[in-house]
């Protein structure tokens, strides 16, 4: 039996969807079993925390790596008197549970990247490394903004297996709307995964499980999510969520900064 609703607080850290991450119940005599079931390409890894209220009346597995499409059995145990509805369980009011895509024995191998457009394009960079306006979590501390425009064709930085993928998001707006940036999410060989970020409704143009190249294109540039502007955010990460600094080919010498103008030959 599913679950109705998922851990909000998951949906926070992965900023994910139901079809990313599902929950399952497992109703026994005395206790109820919640099973955590990763439908994504990658590793995630979770740190699992009980409340400081009911710690010593439930049982919880505290952290794990749960592989690709594979599940954590009995992530939490409930004594099935502390639930008043069975059919309707809400885990956050249990545990708080934190996720992150990617494997932390994975090292970055310096690759550099190809530059995320199409040859002869030329742009600006309007928010580079520590930006900012929005560049200054450990998430984002080393992502470009490139001023691309809606409907410019966006190709793979690097080589990978597309792991993640979201395009039905038409809405923009300030911070409220972070979850709502249609995005492609590409697992590279050493690790690391890139995402490229705002990307246009139904502006998708690779699928889950897909081995793509650098070069190919991957999407349509749009003007969704947490943005002010129409533009494409990229930014490679290791697990933890933790964004990495990184190369453009041709652009060695530095950071990536505001104002830098990058073209592709």
């Amino acid at each position: 039996m599913r679950l109705r609703i998922i851990l909000p607080l998951l949906m926070i850290c992965l900023q994910a969807t139901s079809q990313d991450i599902g929950l399952k119940k497992y109703i026994g005599t005395d206790s109820i079993d919640i099973a955590v079931i990763n439908n994504l390409l990658v590793d995630i890894e979770f740190y699992i925390t009980p409340k400081d209220s009911i710690k010593d009346s439930v049982k919880v597995i505290d952290y794990a790596i749960i592989p690709p499409k594979d599940t954590l059995f009995k992530a939490l145990r409930l004594p099935i008197k502390m639930v008043k509805d069975t059919s309707e369980i809400y885990p956050s009011d249990y545990i708080s549970l934190r996720g992150t895509m990617g494997n932390p024995g994975a090292e970055a191998d310096g690759t550099l990247y190809e530059l995320p457009f199409s040859r002869g394009k030329k742009y600006k960079v309007i928010q580079g490394f520590g930006g900012k306006f929005s560049h200054d979590s450990e998430q984002s501390k080393y992502a470009v903004d490139i001023n691309t425009q809606v409907g410019d064709t966006i190709t793979a930085a690097r080589s990978g297996l597309v792991i993640r993928t979201r395009d039905q998001f038409t809405e923009r707006g300030g911070r409220d709307f972070r979850d709502k940036a249609n995005l492609v999410n590409i697992l590279h060989d050493d690790g690391t995964i890139a995402s490229y970020v705002h990307l246009d409704f139904e502006g998708v143009l690779v699928s889950l499980g897909e081995r793509v190249e650098t070069g190919q294109p991957i999407g349509i540039s749009g003007y969704t999510g947490f943005t002010t502007t129409p533009h494409l955010h990229f930014v490679i990460r290791k697990a933890g969520s933790i964004a990495i600094p990184f190369y453009f080919k041709g652009y060695t010498k530095g950071p990536i900064k505001k104002n830098m103008r990058l073209k592709r030959k």
